[in-house]
């Protein structure tokens, strides 16, 4: 009985240490308001509580971005039948690039032909009634010519290439309007044109709106007289792939060799 009554004793003090312990960390922990202080948080079903953006590094918060500044397309001024020369010439510079196609009425058939050009590069592609394709990629700062007849089997041929002489192909670019002599004005597709009589006796009709010809009359080297019209004009979108040689065509280089 008396080791009984001792186990029992030691027992009871165990059970006070422990509640003592356990009194002293409840008292260390920080009291918890009463529920009617406690902020009442409502969350809908199925939403998150909305987080604080988060501001990275050298993006000041509340300082508003600026929007990207876009280069400025090159406005033409259409001046219509009160246009000079002057202002065609001024269009005209405006012109980056541009694409168009024509068809020349020539005795032994008629002559498709597709140009592109952009930063003094020209690329031209002529059929007689949808045979003989050919393809010509003019260079203008290099003074050179490729010319390549796809479906031969023949390399292409790179010459030499006068912008001046009179077989070189139409550029517009190369136009100064303010050497010709102005003779009025003509409507062509709707748009209002100025007829400029050249200094060489060709005749262009060349709209107000951009400064890009729409028609021409003129004599080629043949000395046969033809009037023709630019069709599907694009200004200025041409893209640099567009005037390319396929990569995977033989040149010839023969630049090297002209006297």
């Amino acid at each position: 009985m008396k080791l009984q009554h001792k186990m029992y004793r030691w027992a009871v003090v165990l059970v006070l240490l422990a509640a003592m312990l356990f009194s002293a960390g409840c008292n260390d922990a920080p009291e918890e308001p009463p529920v009617e202080d406690r902020p009442e948080v409502v969350v809908e079903p199925g939403v998150k509580p909305a987080e604080p953006p988060t501001v990275s590094e050298g993006d000041p918060q509340g300082e508003e971005q600026d929007e990207p500044v876009l280069p400025e397309e090159p406005q033409f001024q259409d001046k219509a039948e009160a246009s000079t020369p002057a202002d065609l010439a001024a269009n005209l510079d405006l012109i980056e690039s541009y694409y168009f196609e024509q068809n020349i009425p020539y005795v032994d058939g008629q002559i498709y032909m597709q140009i592109w050009y952009k930063d003094g590069r020209m690329k031209v592609v002529t059929s007689v009634g949808g045979y003989g394709l050919s393809e010509y990629y003019y260079d203008y700062n290099e003074n050179t010519v490729i010319n390549y007849a796809p479906g031969s089997g023949t390399p292409a041929m790179k010459l030499p290439f006068d912008p001046a002489n009179p077989d070189a192909p139409d550029n517009p670019k190369l136009q100064n309007y303010l050497d010709c002599t102005a003779n009025g004005f003509e409507t062509i597709d709707r748009q209002t044109c100025m007829v400029l009589n050249t200094a060489e006796g060709s005749t262009l009709w060349v709209s107000t709106a951009n400064g890009f010809p729409l028609q021409v009359y003129y004599e080629d080297s043949l000395g046969d007289f033809w009037t023709v019209q630019y069709k599907n004009i694009r200004l200025n979108s041409v893209e640099d792939k567009e005037l390319l040689l396929d990569p995977s065509v033989e040149v010839v280089d023969y630049t090297g060799s002209a006297v």
